[in-house]
């Protein structure tokens, strides 16, 4: 019997750690096909990405110096004008990376 409070009958629910834990082969099994979609997944992103290699490597260097990310940047931080200008380097850079996962 369970425990009485003021009167009512406790009654045993069971919980998780009550329950047997599930068989050593299934848990393999399901970490197993886990492992295989991720692989799937990332093997897909890669391919886009190289499919887009070199898109994406012009990107890259049109952006990467002073004057297209640092400076932009800075000005954005101090609230300078030249927000508008960060905006047209940074809005070709999202459509190439925003279909990639």
């Amino acid at each position: 019997m369970g425990r009485s409070i003021a009167g009512v009958e406790a009654t045993k629910r069971p919980v998780a750690w009550d329950r047997a834990p599930a068989p050593r082969w299934l848990v393999l099994m399901s970490i197993a096909a886990r492992d295989r979609e991720r692989q799937a997944a990332e093997v897909a992103l890669l391919g886009r990405l190289r499919e887009r290699k070199g898109a994406l490597s012009q990107l890259l260097a049109k952006n990467s110096g002073h004057w297209g990310y640092e400076d932009p940047v800075c000005r954005f931080y101090h609230a300078a004008t030249a927000r508008e200008r960060l905006r047209g380097v940074a809005l070709p850079v999202r459509p190439p990376l925003a279909d990639l996962p």
